[in-house]
């Protein structure tokens, strides 16, 4: 979106600079070039504009498809296209004096003469070239294809290569049924092949049908698409290759450190040019590796408050305990806060609305009321202590943006699951029957909802989708500290299962009561809190991770 040649995030409006690629306020991709003369009429401002031909529609890159219908740059699937490849190949042809058996895209395992089974690989002269001149250098390794033959005619150019071995299964076929370990270990070896290429004097572009498997576990590469020689002092990208490789190692990775989703899935927060060695990444890999190997520990109550992967700042917070009531009686007390992002002091307001929130409930639990008040009552208070607490810092230490933050905060007492909340912070009841959300979002779309005006929130896009209507602190309510009403829900609680709450940077990708329970049925044990809490965090990073991700989990029972 432009205005008057400035380019402006479609979601939230917010103005940004020519050549940012993401809006500051809230991570939206600006998908169209920065020139004023490239801007969307006015008609189809709330829309980018397709990507062209041949271009990744995730992140933008031009001539994505290098054949197999994954982005060379980041790994995405692409939508499909015609590909003046894919027709290059057919089965029964006769390509020089091969004959081909079997095609998939840009490559064909095929016959020669004498009856050996070749892969054919097609493409443009020149960088089949650059690929046979870098195997060539890399010399007889047992990972990598050996040049059987090659036609460099601009017309028909292909490589014929030394074909993988039978029992060799494509990577991505079988690495989501590996274990963590077995997952770190195959994209050490990923590293360390490109290691060998770079020690050759080139850097290469795989996608994930490049790389197999053998039956001992070793990395094959059937091909080293995209080679092309390093320039002088030039390193190979290793993170940029893993990126662009890490949808096929992310099913088994989520069950593994937060550490191992960050070195896989492309991050906006970079660490510049350092850290981005293949001896950089194998060493990070170990302390991933060691993370994980080292006792994380159990427990019935858990809580994680990450930043995501594409903002240095974070804006949510998670407050929790638990104990016994006077008459030694066991309790849970759980908070979820997100900052709102219009104020630049929203991770303040989060922070104190957390630990206020928490800290009426917990006193709430330990003191005689909580045998004649109901938990309803005693929520509802615990949220406009919060609110209060926010309103109250700002007038003692005022600054210039109101700051407010979406609250939903849990009482657990005598098998019974009070739950109160302001703003789009969710809560969840999961047991083996199913997944039931215990809040509605107060957003725009749900009233609109209610007015009649709209018939499903997936009719509505944009801004308007993600527009809170209420929410805590001097934002909703001025300098006045006014009261604020949350809504309140209690349900009883008749057998084992989980309580959940977290924030939008979980729930935006998994917006459906069973998308969550899907990523839950995903841990080693469903049962443990601590698991829980970790799959569903690296869940959303391996999705994106574009916001901040807090979640607060209780295995009750």
């Amino acid at each position: 979106m432009y205005h008057g040649g400035v380019k402006a995030c479609p979601t939230c409006g917010a103005t940004c600079a020519d050549d940012d690629d993401f809006c500051e306020a809230d991570g939206t991709r600006l998908a169209w070039p920065a020139s004023a003369s490239s801007a969307p009429s006015s008609a189809s401002k709330s829309t980018p504009p397709a990507a062209p031909a041949g271009a990744c529609d995730a992140c933008g890159a031009d001539a994505a498809d290098d054949g197999d219908g994954y982005c060379r740059t980041c790994g995405h699937k692409l939508a499909k296209r015609p590909s003046p490849e894919r027709s290059a190949l057919t089965t029964g042809m006769k390509l020089g004096s091969y004959m081909v058996r079997q095609t998939a895209g840009d490559r064909a395992t095929a016959s020669s003469p004498d009856g050996t089974e070749v892969l054919l690989v097609v493409g443009e002269a020149e960088a089949l070239a650059a690929e046979a001149e870098a195997l060539g250098r890399i010399g007889d390794h047992r990972s990598f294809p050996q040049v059987v033959d090659r036609d460099e005619d601009p017309t028909g150019a292909f490589l014929a290569l030394s074909a993988p071995s039978w029992s060799a299964q494509m990577l991505s076929d079988v690495v989501h049924a590996r274990t963590v370990d077995q997952t770190i270990t195959a994209v050490a070896a990923l590293l360390e092949l490109a290691g060998v290429v770079e020690h050759a004097g080139f850097t290469f572009q795989p996608s994930p049908s490049d790389l197999l498997l053998a039956p001992d576990g070793a990395v094959l590469l059937s091909r080293l698409r995209g080679s092309r020689r390093l320039q002088g002092g030039e390193r190979l990208d290793a993170r940029r290759l893993l990126a662009s490789l890490s949808e096929i190692f992310l099913a088994p990775a989520i069950r593994g450190p937060a550490s191992l989703i960050r070195l896989l899935v492309p991050s906006r927060v970079t660490e510049g040019p350092a850290g981005r060695s293949v001896d950089d990444l194998l060493a990070a890999l170990a302390l991933a590796r060691a993370e994980h190997a080292a006792p994380a520990g159990r427990g019935a109550l858990a809580e994680i408050c990450d930043p995501g992967l594409w903002r240095p700042y974070n804006q949510d917070a998670t407050a929790v305990d638990h104990g016994v009531t006077g008459a030694g009686e066991p309790f849970v007390v759980m908070v979820v806060c997100d900052g709102v992002s219009s104020s630049a002091f929203s991770d303040r307001a989060s922070r104190v609305a957390a630990r206020a929130a928490r800290d009426a409930l917990a006193h709430f639990a330990r003191s005689p009321d909580v045998t004649h008040e109901t938990a309803g009552s005693a929520v509802g208070m615990a949220i406009r202590a919060a609110h209060l607490a926010i309103c109250a810092q700002q007038v003692a230490d005022p600054v210039a943006d109101p700051p407010g933050t979406t609250i939903a905060a849990a009482f657990v007492f005598r098998k019974r699951l009070t739950v109160g909340w302001v703003g789009d912070s969710r809560g969840y009841w999961l047991t083996g029957r199913g997944a039931e959300q215990l809040t509605h979002d107060h957003s725009w779309v749900n009233e609109a909802i209610a007015r009649g005006e709209v018939k499903d929130a997936d009719e509505v896009q944009g801004a308007l989708a993600h527009t809170i209507t209420k929410c805590l602190g001097p934002l909703e309510v001025g300098e006045v500290p006014e009261e604020i009403e949350p809504d309140v829900r209690t349900r009883d609680l008749a057998g084992p299962g989980l309580v959940l709450l977290c924030s939008d940077g979980l729930w935006n990708y998994a917006p459906k009561p069973g998308d969550v329970a899907a990523v839950i049925r995903a841990a080693e044990d469903e049962t443990d809190a601590v698991e829980v809490a970790r799959v569903l965090v690296n869940y959303a990073l391996a999705r994106g991770g574009q916001d901040n991700v807090s979640v607060t989990v209780y295995a009750h029972g």
